[in-house]
């Protein structure tokens, strides 16, 4: 690696860091925020869950776009997702969801643009992708504890902080991102690209319905940790500081597996792992739901989705692919948005059997593929 890609390479991972500390306080501070005048409402926080996820249903088409226009342009649009974000200060909390979906349809474009930028640059290596995306969890892990700080001060501190940082993340990677992203514009075909969303069809099905159990199941577990903890501080700092460092801790680990073991296993793999963990969590109280919430599975499956999706499309498509990926979770929130209705009055065991079985069909959508596969290879 030379000095020139060295410094693509810090800037990113910082570019990563700043955005992520944003996200972070924004996520962190809007559960206290809904348990504090909402109480345990499960039904809005699923409404929430689901606009925040569901614009990014049209993130294969906008990630396409970032490939067409030059993946460096693409990035300037993440402007208006921070502008969504610090207008969340401004508004009833009534608006949350309205503002949550227009942020993310910012999202859908400009962050598949970074993502595309990434992955194009590690070229399939689960290691490379682990490092340079390192720095997000610890700010993640910084966005917890600022949250927490500023939480006396009230929506408006929150959410423009939230704004400036997630700015600064875009305006960063812009600054920093190779000259050759400016004319990264991919000459695939859109009937190219439909083909290739055919072939990743089960690998986005079984993304769809893992996203959609672990965002039913974890929007319910942050109101029902931030009661257990009862404190603003100490509830930004287990809820998404110590997760995210220890999350940083294994990345590494997550990217070396994805370059030895087929990431698709991987993904299997974790389905099941959370299937037995959130089981715990919907029993636990008390320091035994801290330990299991802190449980690092979620790097394992961040990585092996990112490497199953990416190795799957030609180094043109990769914002593509990272919209590919965010097409899947948008699914899952647009589900939830349909049935947050029906959660009226749901436990959080029940919740937890509709996780569960969501869980096991995720795994069992790339069986299949994994036989086709070992098939191919005798």
């Amino acid at each position: 690696m030379n000095n020139r890609e060295r410094l693509w390479f810090i800037g990113y991972a910082a570019a990563q860091a700043f955005f992520w500390l944003g996200f972070s306080i924004y996520y962190t501070y809007t559960r206290m925020y809904v348990e504090d005048l909402l109480g345990q409402n499960y039904a809005f926080i699923a409404l929430l869950v689901g606009a925040e996820e569901a614009p990014l249903l049209l993130a294969v088409l906008l990630g396409y776009l970032a490939d067409k226009m030059g993946r460096r342009k693409a990035l300037l649009l993440g402007f208006g997702e921070a502008i969504a974000v610090g207008l969340m200060g401004l508004t009833s909390i009534w608006m949350l969801p309205f503002l949550a979906a227009i942020a993310a349809s910012f999202y859908a474009i400009a962050y598949s643009a970074l993502t595309g930028i990434i992955l194009a640059s590690v070229g399939g290596s689960g290691w490379k992708y682990s490092l340079v995306t390192l720095l997000s969890s610890i700010g993640w892990a910084m966005g917890g504890v600022i949250a927490g700080i500023l939480y006396g001060y009230g929506p408006m501190a929150e959410y423009g902080c939230s704004a400036s940082f997630v700015a600064l993340g875009y305006l960063l990677a812009y600054m920093l991102a190779p000259s050759s992203e400016d004319g990264a514009k991919t000459r695939v075909s859109t009937r190219q690209v439909i083909t290739a969303a055919y072939k990743l069809v089960p690998i986005t099905a079984s993304i769809v319905l893992s996203a959609t159990g672990l965002m039913l199941f974890y929007g319910a577990v942050s109101l029902k940790l931030a009661r257990e903890v009862n404190d603003p501080i100490l509830f930004g700092l287990v809820y998404s500081t110590l997760s995210a460092l220890l999350g940083a801790l294994v990345r590494p680990l997550a990217g070396l597996l994805t370059d030895r073991v087929d990431p698709l296993v991987l993904m299997v793999v974790s389905s099941l792992a959370y299937t037995v963990l959130n089981f715990g969590i919907a029993i636990a109280h008390g320091i035994i739901l801290v330990v299991l919430w802190l449980t690092p599975i979620y790097p394992f499956r961040d990585v092996a989705i990112y490497m199953a999706v990416s190795r799957s499309l030609p180094r043109e498509l990769q914002a593509t692919a990272a919209g590919m990926v965010s097409f899947a979770i948008s699914l899952s929130g647009i589900i939830i948005v349909l049935i947050s209705p029906l959660l009226h009055g749901k436990t959080i065991l029940e919740l937890y059997v509709i996780t569960a079985a969501l869980l096991i069909l995720s795994a069992l959508a790339l069986i299949p593929l994994l036989v086709g596969r070992s098939g191919q290879r005798v």
